[in-house]
């Protein structure tokens, strides 16, 4: 067994058993053995918290010894499938279900059924645990139940969130009683949301929220869900990875290696595009401009001119920049990995000298509040985890950071930012913390164990002008109405 195991490591793993019940669900017979890989040839994701290297091990026994489980495929006729994540802490959550042939109930059920069990493991590089992914494939033949299990390798599913919060600091742990009642969660198996994994979210300028997720884009206007169909939603499990709306109010996205637009009536693909190949990430400047980062360029989109760049134009050593955030004075912030430079009137100043705050830090994103201050998301190359994560850069040019020493922010390791313009309250997802806001005085946490957020990486943050959060998650779509109604 061992050297079969080691042969299909490089491959795809298939796990077969068979489970024999009688109308009565007698006891299951079950052959199954729990594996787990100690030499993955691929990168580790453990300090990027991206899965990118196979791993599994799981007691799948349980699952389906489970009377009300095992009646979920029972007795139909087509193939059913889904997915589960398992953290380096060999925590599992439902990612992923064939929607089309499960209700609703039976998809609570599951999530409900995985969440609660144990016995899951997750692969191993260099002896520490990997996050995983694998599918579970179910055809039913009568009583009888027929299970393929394999391995799922793309680095795109992100397994961290699925575990109980570790706060470093717990003075953050206070929460608004009257904001707690107002946090609503959408999945897959309460509204119209075709996949539990979101990506990306933005507001418009006509306050339209637009959510990508793993299986297309969903359109939310005055808390009506609609699945876009559209040229990017024909093709299934298709990864929103971006969205983003300019000035002129058209929405970009980036899905899988392509990049499209949508004006409201009209969708166009850039695939024809040679300076748009390779585009990872895109971001649009309150002065209407669209940016584009990928592997050969930094494109710009101003006035329907297309301007190409190279990273020595910017003063930076790579195109597929950590983040970029242009400012009210329209200076340009970017960080590459590496630095973090400062472009004032086209004069590059670099932020990674000896004596600069920024050393060795990158920005990842900006927001600006009222007064004129910025707040910058931050990432430190190699550091997990992060020591400092925000940093304000204030009026008088004076840079403060937060870290859990010196404020009541629960981790440094910031996964997104955005900022309530009418109350300059800063929200902010924090890796293994939960949501978190910070009043300019207070903060705040919102995690599993204190409110109904489903689990705490939150990917993305938008908020639209009546004060409501929206925070796209690995476990669906959250909304707090800060306002109350």
């Amino acid at each position: 067994m061992k050297l079969y195991h080691l042969i299909v490591l490089r491959n795809i793993i298939i796990i077969s058993l068979y489970i024999f019940s009688t109308k009565i669900y007698a006891q299951d017979t079950i052959f199954i053995k729990n594996v787990t890989f100690d030499d993955c040839s691929s990168k580790s994701a453990i300090d990027s918290g991206w899965s990118s290297i196979p791993g599994y091990g799981g007691n799948i026994i349980q699952l389906f010894s489970n009377k009300e489980i095992r009646g979920i495929f029972l007795h139909k006729n087509k193939p059913l499938s889904f997915w589960i994540l398992v953290d380096t802490f060999n925590k599992a959550c439902l990612y992923r279900t064939s929607n089309y042939y499960f209700k609703n109930e039976e998809i609570q059920l599951l999530r409900d059924f995985i969440k609660r069990s144990n016995g899951w493991y997750c692969g191993k590089k260099g002896g520490q645990n990997c996050a995983s992914v694998f599918e579970i494939e179910i055809q039913a033949d009568g009583p009888r139940i027929f299970a393929k299990l394999r391995l799922i390798t793309n680095k795109k599913y992100n397994a961290y969130s699925v575990s109980s919060v570790n706060i470093i600091n717990p003075r953050s742990i206070r929460v608004d009683n009257k904001i707690l009642q107002n946090i609503k969660v959408y999945n897959a198996a309460n509204s119209e949301i075709p996949c539990d994994f979101g990506n990306s979210i933005c507001v418009d300028e006509m306050d339209v929220v637009w959510y990508g997720t793993c299986n297309g884009i969903v359109q939310i206007i005055n808390d009506k869900f609609d699945v876009i169909l559209s040229e990017i939603n024909s093709k299934k499990n298709i990864d929103i990875f971006r969205c983003e709306a300019d000035g002129n109010n058209i929405k970009w996205f980036r899905v899988d290696t392509s990049i499209y637009s949508y004006d409201g009536n009209r969708w166009r693909c850039y695939d024809s595009l040679e300076i748009l190949k390779g585009i990872r990430d895109i971001y649009c400047d309150r002065f209407s401009r669209v940016w584009f980062f990928g592997t050969k360029y930094i494109v710009c989109l101003e006035n329907n001119k297309w301007i190409k760049f190279k990273s020595s134009d910017f003063g930076i050593s790579r195109t597929d920049v950590c983040g970029m955030f242009v400012d009210g004075k329209k200076r340009m912030w970017i960080g590459d990995f590496e630095k973090t430079v400062m472009i004032d009137n086209g004069k590059i100043i670099k932020l990674n000298n000896i004596n600069d705050a920024l050393k060795g830090f990158s920005i990842c994103e900006g927001v600006e509040d009222t007064s004129g201050n910025i707040w910058f998301r931050l990432y430190q190359n190699g550091v997990y985890p992060q020591k400092k994560g925000l940093v304000k850069y204030t009026l008088t040019e004076q840079w403060e950071f937060f870290d859990v020493y010196n404020s009541g922010i629960p981790r440094s390791d910031l996964t997104s930012i955005a900022i309530d313009k009418s109350t300059n309250n800063i929200w902010m997802g924090i890796q293994y913390a939960g949501l978190t806001c910070f009043d300019g005085k207070d903060w705040t946490t919102y995690t599993q164990e204190n409110s109904n957020i489903q689990n705490y990486l939150i990917n993305d943050i938008a908020i639209d002008s009546k004060g409501n959060i929206w925070c796209s998650s690995m476990d669906g779509l959250y909304k707090v109405e800060t306002r109350g109604r």
